[in-house]
């Protein structure tokens, strides 16, 4: 905060240079606090599980495994979509910290990336 502009910096790094003026004359909401506990949704695609909840339990042990993640509330999953030999799901979870959806995401996927070591292909959508 300075003299007449308070600078505010996103989660990508862009910086927003507002006028001290719009804090007097404008409803200001603080969204810090809720950063911590915004949810996301993923959509991961998996084929060649034996079944969808082989699927889902593959997912779900890689999401609890990832220091990203967090695991209380535990991801909640959603069938979306299945064909032969492939599940959609659409899942529901929580960053671990402050770090934002982009960066926890990029997380995940580093982390899911290594199932087609198992022969389990995952998309993500």
């Amino acid at each position: 905060m300075r003299v007449r502009a308070t600078e505010v910096v996103d989660d990508d790094g862009t910086i927003a240079i507002i006028p001290n003026s719009a804090f007097i004359s404008s409803i200001v909401l603080n969204r810090s606090q809720a950063m911590d506990q915004t949810t996301f949704d993923i959509t991961i695609k998996v084929s060649d599980a034996s079944s969808a909840q082989a699927a889902r339990d593959i997912v779900a042990t890689k999401i609890a495994s990832c220091a990203a993640i967090r695991n209380h509330p535990e991801p909640r999953f959603y069938l979306e979509a299945l064909g032969e030999g492939w599940w959609t799901f659409r899942v529901r979870m929580q960053p671990a910290d402050d770090a934002s959806q982009a960066r926890t995401t990029s997380a995940l996927l580093f982390d899911l990336s290594s199932l087609s070591e198992t022969g389990v292909r995952i998309t993500v959508q």
